[in-house]
């Protein structure tokens, strides 16, 4: 989520940093139920695991380091940090009393995807860490680019025991309810009915493919965007295996074609969702987007964060949750006040459900397992997230514009 340096705050001191680098290194299996009281406050039983996103949020999440950062380089603090363990960067409460840590590496997602056998001995000594600070059943969601780095979470079970205490869960099924609560809530605000939508999915990966599943037969019309060919063919054959009255369109694009197919598309489709996973912003130049209303949902974010009247542009935050009232005490940058990012919630819903129906994902999102999730949500009043730009909150009445824009030529028609 893009915010401004204002609204971020972060407060990893050096107390907490040396508390969290000693009990990496001790050689113990698990502190005490009295020791983790005293260190930590509480026995969590959830875990948001993190990473930083980029440079800036180490240093927001440091005070400290950013204080150095006037006098020693940043690639030399970067550096030293990355050979540190991970740390607790954020305590979360939720009003259903039920407590939970952020729990991030120092590594940069640079160093995540391309060193794998780093990220996987990290990946361990976070689950030893974990082990340490708890005592109770305790639930892992994976946020931002984990489940890339760790074959959607199935990497951690080579460090899991069989009905282990700890529950590693990739996020995916939260995130899919994120995405799909949040165009079903545009289509209310718009007057839309659900078979009239025009829906275009970038990126037809785990999470686009599960997109598009659950649109199909629901949507007019779904557009597909992937630079995959085979993979786009793939998703759309397995969706026309089920015949129903929703359209299919493909978009096969190259880094130097997206721009060029994108937008106008942009403007053809009620709603965008983006699910890719990429270095930087997809398109070339932001300033030429028009009538567009996007979920970015992208790893890191492939849109610049923008809200635009004249343009009638809106790229709005993917994957949030609305849990009301849950309380983070820093911002790590995944989720603040009451809205979460889904691939952290999931932990939250499944301690929530205390395994009594909901099951941890790891690989695909199974549909039925989504549908407990979603009824999880229901019981519990757990919607989808605001409408948010960055920090900027986006008013329905702007969503209602833009939609109301889009479905004009079709009303005309309709009526000729």
């Amino acid at each position: 989520m893009a915010e401004s340096a204002s609204k971020r705050r972060g407060h990893v001191t050096l107390g907490t940093a040396f508390r969290d680098i000693l009990i990496n290194f001790l050689p113990i299996k698990q502190l005490s139920a009295k020791w983790i009281q005293r260190l930590y406050g509480y026995d969590a039983t959830f875990v948001f695991l993190t990473h930083p996103r980029d440079e800036e949020d180490i240093f927001f999440t440091f005070p400290l380091l950013a204080a150095l950062r006037r006098f020693i380089p940043s690639k030399w603090i970067l550096s030293v940090l990355s050979l540190c363990p991970c740390f607790v960067a954020a305590k979360v409460h939720s009003p259903q009393g039920l407590s939970g840590f952020f729990v991030s590496t120092p590594l940069l997602p640079s160093t995540l995807f391309q060193n794998r056998d780093k990220t996987l001995k990290n990946a361990q000594s976070i689950v030893r860490f974990v082990r340490k600070i708890t005592t109770r059943k305790v639930y892992i969601g994976l946020a931002a680019w984990w489940p890339i780095v760790t074959n959607s979470g199935a990497a951690f079970s080579r460090f899991l025991e069989v009905n282990d205490r700890v529950v590693v869960t990739n996020g995916h099924a939260a995130t899919l309810a994120s995405i799909v609560l949040s165009v079903e809530k545009i289509c209310r605000i718009a007057a839309l009915p659900i078979n009239d939508l025009k829906l275009l999915v970038i990126g037809v990966g785990k999470m686009g493919g599960a997109v598009a599943q659950r649109f199909y037969g629901q949507a007019n019309v779904l557009g597909l965007v992937d630079q995959n060919e085979k993979r786009l063919d793939r998703v759309a054959q397995d969706l026309l295996q089920n015949t129903t009255g929703t359209k299919i369109e493909k978009f096969t694009v190259s880094e130097e074609s997206f721009s060029d197919a994108i937008l106008p598309a942009l403007i053809n489709y009620h709603v965008a969702v983006c699910t890719t996973s990429n270095v930087g912003y997809v398109i070339k130049d932001a300033a030429l987007l028009r009538d567009c209303i996007i979920l970015d949902d992208a790893r890191p974010e492939a849109f610049p964060r923008i809200v635009d009247p004249d343009k009638r542009v809106m790229i709005l935050e993917g994957g949030l949750i609305k849990v009301k009232d849950i309380k983070i005490d820093s911002d790590f940058g995944f989720g603040s006040e009451d809205n979460v990012f889904g691939c952290l919630a999931e932990a939250f819903l499944m301690n929530l459900d205390n395994r009594q129906t909901l099951k941890p994902t790891l690989g695909e999102v199974d549909p039925e397992n989504f549908q407990v999730l979603l009824d999880v949500c229901k019981k519990n009043g757990i919607t989808c997230g605001d409408f948010k730009s960055g920090w900027q909150i986006v008013a329905d009445e702007m969503i209602k514009k833009v939609i109301e824009r889009k479905r004009k030529p079709v009303i005309q028609d309709r009526k000729r």
